[in-house]
C-alpha cells in the first residue's frame, strides 16, 4: 500500500466516489470540480499504477478511450498494513482520512444550510470500557453495519454515510 499517495489531495476523494459507485475521469472531475483536469489524470495515473484503482470498463467514445475505473481489491487499508508503517505514518493517513471527512461534512452543512434543511447527526457516547469490551462493542456496531452496506440502490432507499470516531482517553 502506497500510504503516501493516500495522503495527497485528491486521491482520498477518488477512492471514496469509487467505493460506491464506478466512475468515468469526466464523472469524477464533475463531482470534484475544484481538480485540475491535469491533476485529476495524474492521480488517476498514479492510483492505476499502485493498484488502487482499476479499469472496470472500456469503450470507444468519439474515436478515444473511455475507462471506467473502481476500486481495486488492494485498495483496503487493513490492520495488517497499519502494523507495518510508521507511528508518524499512521497518524498522517488518520489525519488525512479525517480531514477528508470533514471536508464533506462542510459540503452537506454548506448545502444544507441553503437549503433549509438538515440531515447530519450527531450523537456522543461517553463510557468505561475495558480494552476487550471496546473490541467487542466495534465487532458488534461493525455486524450490524455491515448488513445494511450490502443493500443495492433504490428508489426509496437515501445513500448515507456514517463515521465512527473512537477516542481512548488515558487515565
Amino acid at each position: 500500500m502506497n500510504f503516501k499517495l493516500l495522503l495527497k489531495y485528491p486521491t482520498l476523494e477518488i477512492m471514496d466516489l469509487l467505493e460506491y459507485k464506478d466512475m468515468t475521469v469526466r464523472e469524477i472531475k464533475e463531482k470534484l470540480n475544484d481538480v485540475p483536469k491535469a491533476t485529476l489524470y495524474r492521480h488517476i495515473k498514479k492510483m492505476y499504477e499502485n493498484k488502487l484503482i482499476r479499469v472496470s470498463k472500456t469503450k470507444m467514445v468519439n474515436g478515444l478511450k473511455q475507462h471506467t475505473y473502481t476500486l481495486h481489491k488492494d485498495a483496503i487499508i487493513t490492520e495488517e498494513d497499519f502494523k507495518n508503517i510508521s507511528g508518524e505514518e499512521r497518524t498522517k493517513v488518520y489525519l488525512t482520512n479525517f480531514m477528508s471527512f470533514i471536508k464533506s461534512l462542510i459540503k452537506i452543512f454548506r448545502k444544507n444550510t441553503l437549503e433549509g434543511n438538515f440531515s447530519v447527526t450527531f450523537i456522543k457516547f461517553k463510557m468505561h470500557v475495558t480494552k476487550e469490551e471496546s473490541k467487542e462493542m466495534y465487532r458488534r456496531v461493525k455486524e450490524v453495519l455491515d448488513d445494511y452496506t450490502k443493500n443495492e440502490p433504490r428508489e426509496d432507499r437515501n445513500f448515507e454515510e456514517i463515521a465512527l470516531i473512537h477516542q481512548d482517553i488515558e487515565k
